[in-house]
């Protein structure tokens, strides 16, 4: 089920009235550009939905409207300004509106578990659930949805009894899945669905009423349905449509190959090309988030930041809602001065392009960190010669052990290390040791350290003796008074 965009902020609707024959009117929180020309004829009230339900022998067709969701407003726009369909609604149920942010809204929605919107119910004369539509879709789908209200072998209700009373067959399980998709019902969907699945031919998933069982059907790439799919990729793109066969691909490999771009695993060559060889069997666009990914992957594995940032330059965009995510993870602690001055400048240009949003502000924070360079200032060993500068000095040591991998590593190192205070904190205190304990020595001394999770933050005295030790990323405050603490104490 498609996740719906919620927004926040919401007014109230002013459009409580009475009388059939009037939608709903009122202002927006989003102002004039929802305005739409509803022609359904709506009820207002609850109970005065039910009993015209009883006297027309109609079912009731309930909109759980709340004005911040957007979807709401889009059905407004597409599907109830649409004068066929209206007709066709005024003629077969009682509709019923209610903003749902109201106390009686609030009410409802706790009865009958409307937790999204856009959300539609369709009722029995009793208030019994018949019906359970989450999610708007245009017309003629949304007519195609509504109608299945209609008849007991395709509601909700309907194919729920049948499946209690044991009709199992092909027929009917296919009705009950699809209706429980329609509900969101994620935890029976996936039960009937299953069992609908056994019945099913590799083959039969290239027709368009199966794709919704596609998720289930093809869970990764380590099954007979996957092979199949590649395979026989042209027969489904014919039925189900190239763009959702691609993106449905794409989502099996892409997961694992932005992580190697982001440095969230340890860089393997053979690994990160065996996941090129899967975008090459699945025919993947060269223009792809995942060959995106890929090429970044490569440039980074190779230490060639400079090509990277001329790289992301230039395809940046490809990456879509991911990219400012791949560029706060731009740490890179063996990078020479001039590119280091080069990436400052381009996440200072990717703020920008970010605006004033929470992306754009942490760009433009870890820029600014990056340049200032006035955090801690890191030696990265080997640890024996750390430990005989900290003799020299009469210091003790700070070591920060990470992983390439761990995201709480990184944002120690791209946010907390790099401030003033924790620098001003630290230098004075301790040579600061970073050690990857995946590579080279850090293998060894995970092992004598009993370094198991990360990040593990350790204090040693000039002996390589441990003295204190903190796990998982910390605050800035945290940091200043263990150093403070551990300083005093020795």
């Amino acid at each position: 089920m498609k996740t719906l965009k919620r927004i926040a902020g919401c007014l109230l609707l002013l459009c409580l009235g009475m009388a059939a024959g009037h939608a709903q009117t009122g202002k927006s929180v989003y102002g004039d550009q929802v305005k739409a020309d509803v022609k359904m004829n709506y009820v207002y009230d609850f109970d005065e939905a039910l009993r015209l339900a009883r006297e027309q022998n109609k079912p009731v067709f309930f909109n759980c409207f709340v004005d911040w969701a957007v979807p709401c407003h889009g059905m407004n726009k597409y599907v109830f300004s649409d004068q066929a369909f209206c007709d066709f609604m005024n003629k077969t149920f009682v509709n019923l509106w209610m903003d749902m942010t109201t106390a009686k809204g609030n009410e409802l929605a706790l009865k009958y578990r409307v937790r999204t919107y856009a959300h539609y119910l369709v009722l029995d004369a009793d208030g019994n659930v018949i019906h359970r539509i989450v999610g708007g879709s245009k017309l003629p789908d949304f007519r195609n949805q509504v109608e299945m209200a209609l008849s007991d072998s395709t509601s909700l209700s309907g194919t729920a009894r049948r499946y209690a009373a044991g009709d199992h067959s092909r027929s009917s399980l296919y009705h009950y899945v699809k209706a429980l998709r329609l509900a969101d019902e994620d935890s029976l969907f996936t039960v009937v669905g299953q069992e609908y699945l056994k019945l099913l031919r590799p083959a039969d998933l290239a027709k368009k009423d199966n794709w919704m069982l596609a998720r289930l059907a093809i869970p990764d790439r380590n099954c007979d349905n996957y092979r199949y799919l590649v395979a026989h990729k042209q027969l489904f793109a014919d039925s189900i449509g190239a763009r959702i066969i691609d993106n449905f691909l794409e989502s099996l490999v892409c997961r694992e190959v932005m992580q190697y771009a982001m440095g969230s695993v340890t860089f393997d060559e053979a690994g990160l090309d065996s996941l090129r060889r899967v975008m090459d069997e699945a025919q993947l666009s060269d223009t792809c988030v995942s060959r995106t990914f890929y090429d970044i992957a490569k440039l980074r594995g190779a230490k060639d930041y400079r090509g990277l940032l001329n790289y992301l330059q230039t395809y940046g965009h490809r990456l879509l809602i991911y990219r400012a995510n791949l560029e706060l993870s731009l740490d890179f602690s063996d990078m020479n001065a001039e590119d280091k001055a080069s990436l400052v400048a381009y996440l200072k240009e990717a703020a920008v392009r970010e605006g004033n949003t929470s992306a754009g502000k942490s760009l433009a924070s870890f820029a600014t960190l990056l340049e200032k360079g006035e955090g801690i200032d890191f030696d990265h060993g080997p640890l024996s010669e750390v430990l005989a500068r900290a003799k020299r000095e009469g210091k003790l040591v700070f070591m920060d052990c990470f992983t390439s991998w761990c995201g709480p590593c990184r944002m120690m190192a791209s946010v907390v290390f790099p401030r003033k205070d924790v620098g001003d904190a630290f230098n004075p205190r301790f040579v600061s040791f970073k050690c990857d304990m995946e590579k080279g020595e850090g293998i060894e001394l995970a092992k004598k350290y009993g370094v198991k999770v990360y990040p593990t933050l350790l204090v040693l005295d000039a002996d390589g003796n441990l003295l204190h030790t903190l796990t998982g990323a910390r605050s800035p405050q945290e940091l200043i008074r263990m150093a403070e603490q551990v300083t005093a104490e020795k």
